[in-house]
């Protein structure tokens, strides 16, 4: 992984322990802030390693990167100056109007990138070695399934109120 990457899971584990604590301190459940620290850790690192281990599947590579946006319509001059960033925005919007009881955990979007080898391993040395839309549906589908496990693992073991 490479130092941006990181930089950027770092962004997503913060955001994520601000929105989901802003519930807890408003009903005065402040003990639970390292509990709720410890799960934003280990949901993004699982939601973010599955990922990374269904491209290895699919012979590609998979980057993290927070939520931004450029362009706000069709025509060519509907953009920002700079992209925005909109994992960190629209998250902390929807969870202070809802004085945190709608969490929003739009953070992450990842892009796909076959590797050299894809081609040669998988379909002899004349092939298409671009990713299908079915590939990096099953990477993405991956985080979502890895996450539903880890949701249930944590209900089985006691912790239903964090893994909401």
């Amino acid at each position: 992984m490479k130092f941006e990457e990181i930089a950027q899971m770092l962004i997503a584990i913060l955001m994520l322990f601000i929105i989901s604590v802003v519930g807890y301190i408003i009903s005065g459940r402040e003990e639970l802030l390292i509990y709720v620290a410890l799960f934003s850790v280990i949901i993004i690192f699982v939601h973010i390693f599955v990922k990374k281990w269904a491209a290895f599947m699919f012979d590609c590579s998979v980057e993290h990167k927070v939520w931004h946006v450029y362009k706000v319509g069709w025509r060519e001059h509907h953009h920002f100056r700079k992209e925005l960033p909109f994992g960190i925005i629209i998250p902390l919007i929807f969870s202070a109007f809802s004085l945190g009881v709608f969490k929003l955990m739009t953070l992450i979007t990842y892009e796909t990138h076959a590797l050299k080898h894809r081609a040669a391993r998988r379909f002899g040395y004349y092939s298409f070695t671009e990713i299908t839309d079915w590939d990096n549906g099953l990477i993405g589908a991956a985080g979502i399934v890895g996450l539903l496990v880890l949701s249930i693992i944590g209900y089985i073991m006691g912790y239903e109120l964090l893994f909401k």
